[in-house]
């Protein structure tokens, strides 16, 4: 039958292809119609807008989220992977702890072998503390729209459609492809970036959740930039409190591009992939499988 081709007989909703193109098509009319108000005002927005457009892109990537939710399998927001529960805050500051502490490694590897020296940029309090704000904001809503893209909607409707290695796997091409574009760029950071999508991927079925792969993506960005790092190839230097100078080799500790761009965060990637698959953190009996 024709609407077999459309409605899955067994569940009785739009079959999961379907579903990912209308929450694709409605992501990209969101995104067509926040490139045009920024367009208007950028003048008059200034130096916020790169905040701002971040935070459109959340919110966009939210209401396309909902609508395909509720629209298309009647099911509310809190299905997405952000319920308000008590378990939440513990995923999200475990994955803080975490993230920030992998990348708190690099960064003692590389300083006690002298391949990085940082110098402070300013003794002004207030300018430490606006900036440390802010970046605060910049990283926690750029984490948060990027695991909503990534481990939202489209990843968890692959994962119901294939199975959880085809969604994880496709994602992280997907991933790593997203930052093609970015300053400094090369194949190994790539390969490093994917590798972080399954990193994220997995911790999103350890958990049950979006909490705790948001915590991960949040504190090792925020990180990376506190310790000077550049992120992915950004030097965020409006926001930057520190300089910092590197004479490793360019493959071990990323270059230009950031730690995620070496070695080192390709060998703590994979022992923190190995421990999420040994150890199951939060008690929720979900098989990575």
């Amino acid at each position: 039958m024709m609407r077999n081709i459309f409605i899955n007989p067994s569940t009785g909703i739009l079959r999961a292809g379907w579903r990912m193109l209308f929450f694709t098509v409605t992501l990209a009319g969101g995104g067509m119609l926040e490139g045009f108000l920024l367009k208007t005002y950028q003048d008059k927005l200034g130096p916020s807008l790169g905040y701002i457009e971040q935070f459109f892109v959340c919110v966009i990537i939210i209401a396309a989220s909902w609508l395909s939710l509720r629209v298309l399998e009647k099911r509310p927001l809190k299905d997405l992977g952000l319920p308000l529960q008590s378990s939440s805050l513990k995923h999200l500051g475990w994955g803080v702890l975490l993230g920030g502490s992998m990348i708190t490694l690099i960064f003692l590897f590389e300083s006690s072998t002298g391949m990085m020296s940082r110098t402070l940029l300013t003794h002004d309090i207030s300018a430490i503390a606006v900036a440390g704000g802010l970046s605060l904001l910049l990283f926690a809503i750029g984490a948060l729209g990027e695991e909503l893209l990534f481990r939202g909607y489209l990843f968890q409707t692959l994962t119901v459609g294939t199975n959880k290695w085809i969604a994880t796997g496709a994602f992280a091409v997907l991933f790593g492809t997203a930052h093609m574009a970015n300053p400094s760029v090369t194949f190994f950071s790539l390969l490093n970036i994917a590798l972080a999508g399954i990193w994220l991927s997995i911790a999103y079925y350890r958990s049950g959740a979006l909490w705790f792969p948001f915590g991960l993506h949040f504190g090792w960005n925020f990180f990376q930039h506190w310790y000077a790092f550049p992120v992915s190839g950004g030097a965020f230097s409006s926001i930057r409190i520190f300089a910092l100078v590197q004479s490793g080799p360019t493959w071990l500790t990323g270059g230009n591009f950031g730690p995620e761009g070496g070695a080192l965060s390709t060998v703590v990637l994979l022992v923190t992939i190995a421990v999420l698959l040994k150890y199951d953190l939060f008690h929720t009996k979900s098989e990575v499988s």
